[in-house]
């Protein structure tokens, strides 16, 4: 996994990495997030995260419904996400699409635009994530039929409508990475008064470790 050292968001996104491990992650930010509160970030592994708010061709913003097996967040509403891994070169877009290979067995045809949306952090976990938009070629039911069952046990698909939108925002299955996704493609859709509004009014309710 790659930890997070620094960020800085200009006319380019730059980002200082540095190794840890799944091991160091599960034992800070995952089951004690409170050694960054007490002792500040670098107590923590800082993986980076990886998630996409993924566009089906017919327009449905689509998320998973993640396995009950999984070691955080299991059953709740996630976009298709994973982690940064420290490969060489490093290619943020290619790890994006590594990670919906996997979760979605997308091939680069199954992507027809993809962009960085924004960076956001989990603060229950105090867990960096990079955010990604995507369109894809595919249909809703496509991607459903695409699901790896192993990760997802379903699939979300929201209409591209405001209201729509802001009822899923209230869902308490939505896990925070699902909120902010939604937010960013949100301001993408609608623009950056819908965002404001709705991100003011979101509940960005947190992960409990067990």
């Amino acid at each position: 996994m790659c930890r997070l050292e620094r960020l800085v968001a200009g006319p380019k996104l730059e980002l200082d990495l540095s190794p840890t491990s799944y091991k160091i992650f599960w034992g800070t930010n995952l089951y004690n997030p409170w050694l960054g509160r007490r002792y500040g970030p670098e107590a923590l592994a800082n993986a980076v995260g990886l998630s996409c708010a993924l566009e089906s061709a017919d327009g449905f913003l689509t998320l998973g419904r993640r396995s009950a097996s999984l070691a955080y967040y299991p059953s709740r509403v996630h976009p298709f996400a994973g982690s940064l891994e420290p490969v060489h070169p490093l290619d943020l877009f290619a790890e994006m699409q590594r990670e919906l290979a996997e979760e979605l067995h997308f091939d680069d045809a199954d992507v027809a635009s993809m962009w960085c949306a924004g960076v956001i952090e989990d603060v229950s976990i105090g867990q960096p994530e990079l955010v990604f938009s995507a369109k894809s070629s595919r249909t809703r039911a496509e991607i459903e039929r695409m699901l790896d069952a192993t990760e997802h046990q379903a699939c979300l698909a929201i209409e591209p409508d405001r209201d729509k939108v802001e009822s899923a925002l209230n869902d308490p299955a939505m896990t925070p990475v699902a909120l902010g996704a939604m937010l960013l493609w949100g301001r993408q859709r609608f623009g950056a008064p819908w965002f404001d509004a709705a991100e003011r009014a979101v509940n960005l309710g947190g992960y409990e470790s067990a």
